[in-house]
């Protein structure tokens, strides 16, 4: 099962392969970065990151 959502917010998939998948992603809660952040931010991420994995 790897077909994934639709990009389409007027068309709901309904077969079974998107039966199982909207039943395995349920309760998950997806991450929405907020891009501008990391763009001012990324240096200051990644050296914590680095401190913090000694990467």
């Amino acid at each position: 099962m790897g077909g994934g959502f639709t990009a389409r917010k007027d068309i709901k998939a309904t077969d079974t392969h998107a039966a199982a998948l909207a039943k395995i992603m349920k309760n998950v809660d997806i991450f929405h970065p907020d891009w501008n952040d990391l763009d001012k931010n990324l240096d200051s991420y990644v050296e914590a990151w680095r401190e913090a994995t000694g990467g």
